[in-house]
């Protein structure tokens, strides 16, 4: 009988954990906003805190609350039938990425007119892109024996981002549960969704795509940094938003280290013909 040598499987391809790639999302993160009126480029700051506190989107409430609850039922369903975590829950995630990349990063303000982060934006578009290809072509193929009960500590960090509960006191963000949590913007906020999707990531990572999973979690892991230096350092005051964007650091960080060791997917086809029966 004649010796049959295996001939190494193929794998997807891994555009999102080239360096240059990450490299290059930093840069395009940097890209400074724009806005009506003209500031001073040392007034950057003022200009992002400004589209942040009353984004869009939050003109919408109705949409605000409904996306808090169907990110919940995706999650659930997803928890529940294992093999729509790719289609499901890529496919909602590329789809709220594409409100959230304009409705959370454009607003008109009093000082600045109308202002837009075009950095957030971009990285994020780039995001939903892999994500929307992820789901259109079921890279990721998850099944309910993949799930691994030891990372079942992400659904308190995901329950957390979900809540965002917070409060205002004399201006400064405190630890605070009151009854809006129920009702609040989570849902079309990128770091809250962000976790929610990747702690579903990573209970079936083994059978995710690494290439979607690295540029997914590498970006939060860019706001996540990016908020834990502003919390934590440059406003003290509020540190418990510090806290509350815990969930999007640490999931982001496990997220892109798990995607470096997460298989591509499933074998193709034609792999795994050319190994039973090579040439």
């Amino acid at each position: 009988m004649r010796n049959h040598r295996a001939v190494p499987v193929r794998k997807e391809n891994s555009l999102g954990q080239r360096w240059w790639v990450k490299l290059l999302l930093v840069v395009v993160f940097m890209t400074p906003p724009i806005a009506a009126k003209e500031f001073d480029p040392s007034d950057t700051p003022g200009v992002v805190r400004a589209t942040l506190e009353h984004p869009v989107v939050l003109d919408l409430p109705a949409i605000a609350i409904a996306s808090k609850y169907v990110v919940f039922v995706v999650v659930v369903a997803c928890l529940l039938r294992p093999a729509l975590v790719g289609p499901l829950g890529w496919g909602y995630y590329a789809a709220i990425l594409v409100v959230i990349s304009v409705g959370q990063n454009i607003a008109v303000t009093d000082q600045y007119g109308t202002a837009w982060l075009v950095g957030n934006t971009a990285i994020q578009v780039v995001v939903a892109g892999f994500a929307a290809a992820d789901a259109g072509r079921r890279s990721s193929r998850t099944r309910g024996s993949q799930l691994r009960r030891r990372r079942l500590w992400v659904l308190a960090p995901m329950a957390l981002a979900w809540l965002l509960p917070y409060g205002v006191a004399n201006g400064d963000i405190v630890a605070r549960l009151p009854a809006g949590a129920l009702t609040n913007e989570a849902g079309v906020t990128y770091c809250m969704v962000t976790p929610l999707v990747l702690g579903l990531m990573i209970l079936y990572a083994d059978g995710v795509h690494h290439s979607t999973l690295s540029v997914a979690a590498w970006v939060g892991l860019i706001f996540g940094v990016v908020n834990a230096l502003i919390w934590f350092l440059a406003v003290p005051q509020s540190w418990w938003m510090g806290v509350l964007h815990l969930p999007l650091l640490v999931l982001s960080g496990y997220a892109s280290w798990l995607s470096r060791r997460t298989p591509a997917g499933p074998p193709r086809f034609g792999s795994i013909v050319a190994a039973v029966h090579p040439r």
